[in-house]
């Protein structure tokens, strides 16, 4: 939109057909397109049609001689002024130029080229390119779980989360665990989300009035695991991982991490709850991987005793490098902190603690597992001989396969009997099939001589004995004695 001072002007000359410029501004009046006041500028502020503005200041900026590049560049069309095709604005040619960054010729535009155009246009210029190419490649992450990898579970007290990110991240980097539980961060609602570098983490938030101290769960970015928070308490934090093997099967982890308080009241509701929801993981399936870690704040044979009691047959990995995993002083102290198993079908490679991390007075303890030995094989399946024999006359065919075929083929004698012209034959067979017959091979009841319905075998015995007994007196004594 502008005036007629601006649309007469030499800006036209960007038409493809400059005969087409008097019809384009009898157009632009009839939509009124044009204004009367010479001093409005469609470059101007006044024009709310923002891309047309856009594109008057453009056309501000192009130069006499810069036109015909111009024109060249954007404004190619499939014939010249003249209407006469032309070699380089055939439609082949166009269709062969594939894109703004070709010229008409099909020559690839140089960077130079394109830096100038940017100029012109006061714009940045970039390809055209689908929708679906456009930003940066997003492939899909994998959740295989590698064979060869290992199965590295780290718990740890930190004893308070802030102050100590980068030397936590350090010991993370020089570790490598695959599963990571950490107690007592000290990270309530107010503050920040504990962040573990090439971690995914789960937490429950520090509560002071209900006791907690804050718990984290997290797995390794890369290892082909997922993580999802299944419970969250103040002193107990329990999510399950996933993947899945190479061969497609699933793998599966419910992990507990646990920070034991040491009031005596709130101990007996932590065990309560914590008894309660590893029992009901337990009969949801019997043979599924779960694993308790944390800070027990028990020895070993309390800890021990603990899990008798849960009796969903937890397992604890013995630590053999240290007689404490807690630092009283310069003094090791008692084994407090724990990881213990279900579920799985071989032991810990191995199970130590870390003494070469001070961050505080607890040291953390890991153990590693092959992801190899993880997999439960399948039992064999193995035939018994003796067993086939003693219930062979027992075994019936359910194959549906078998049954479909023998139908068919009972239906093709029929129809054969039928075309034969073999009437008896096909009577026979129809109340064969039809179970005519069949009330006859029954042990049903029958009377005896008195008309007393008897249905024991020894009853019915006895009355076929005298029926035919009575059957074989001679009534007419017409029969041959046995002397004769």
């Amino acid at each position: 939109m502008g005036n007629i001072s601006w649309v007469e002007d030499s800006k036209l000359e960007v038409c493809d057909n400059e005969k087409m410029a008097p019809e384009l501004i009898s157009y632009m009046e009839s939509i009124k397109g044009i204004s009367t006041d010479l001093s409005y500028s469609p470059a101007s502020d006044k024009n709310r049609n923002i891309p047309s503005r856009r594109m008057a200041s453009l056309l501000n900026k192009i130069k006499p001689g810069e036109l015909s590049g111009f024109k060249e560049t954007f404004l190619f069309g499939y014939s010249d002024q003249d209407n006469l095709p032309t070699e380089h604005n055939s439609p082949p040619a166009i269709g062969d130029s594939d894109g703004m960054g070709f010229k008409n010729s099909g020559q690839k535009l140089s960077g130079e080229e394109v830096a100038d155009i940017s100029k012109v246009m006061g714009a940045y210029i970039r390809p055209e390119r689908n929708r679906i190419d456009r930003g940066p490649k997003r492939t899909e992450r994998t959740k295989c779980v590698s064979t060869d990898s290992k199965l590295k579970v780290m718990t740890y007290n930190i004893r308070g989360y802030i102050g100590k990110r980068e030397e936590l991240d350090l010991v993370m980097k020089q570790n490598r665990p695959t599963v990571i539980a950490l107690q007592e961060t000290n990270l309530n609602a107010k503050t920040n989300r504990l962040r573990l570098q090439k971690y995914v983490t789960v937490e429950s938030k520090s509560h002071l009035q209900a006791g907690g101290r804050g718990l984290v769960l997290g797995i390794r970015k890369g290892s082909g695991l997922s993580i999802s928070e299944l419970i969250q308490t103040p002193h107990l934090l329990a999510a399950k991982k996933s993947g899945a093997h190479e061969n497609d099967k699933r793998f599966s982890l419910t992990c507990v991490n646990l920070h034991m308080p040491h009031q005596t009241n709130r101990r007996k509701l932590v065990i309560i709850g914590l008894t309660r929801f590893l029992r009901k993981i337990w009969q949801k399936k019997k043979k599924s991987k779960t694993m308790l870690i944390g800070d027990f704040n028990k020895d070993t044979e309390s800890s021990i005793s603990m899990l008798n009691k849960i009796a969903i047959g937890l397992s604890r990995a013995t630590v053999r490098n240290s007689k404490g995993s807690r630092m009283n002083g310069a003094v090791m102290g008692r084994m407090i902190d724990h990881i213990t198993y279900s579920g799985f079908p071989n032991n810990p490679t191995y199970a130590k603690v870390i003494k070469s991390v001070d961050l505080s007075y607890h040291l953390p303890v890991v153990a590693e597992w092959d992801m190899e030995a993880l997999k439960i094989p399948a039992p064999p399946r193995k035939i018994d001989v003796e067993r086939i024999k003693k219930v062979g006359v027992s075994f019936v065919s359910i194959n549906r396969a078998d049954r479909r075929s023998n139908k068919v083929a009972e239906v093709k004698k029929a129809r054969e009997l039928m075309l034969t012209n073999k009437p008896r034959e096909l009577w026979s067979w129809l109340n064969r099939y039809s179970g005519k017959f069949r009330s006859s091979l029954i042990d049903g009841p029958i009377f005896d001589k008195n008309r007393m319905l008897v249905t024991g075998h020894e009853e019915k015995s006895k009355a076929w004995a005298a029926h035919f007994e009575e059957l074989a007196k001679d009534s007419t004594g017409n029969s041959r004695p046995a002397e004769k």
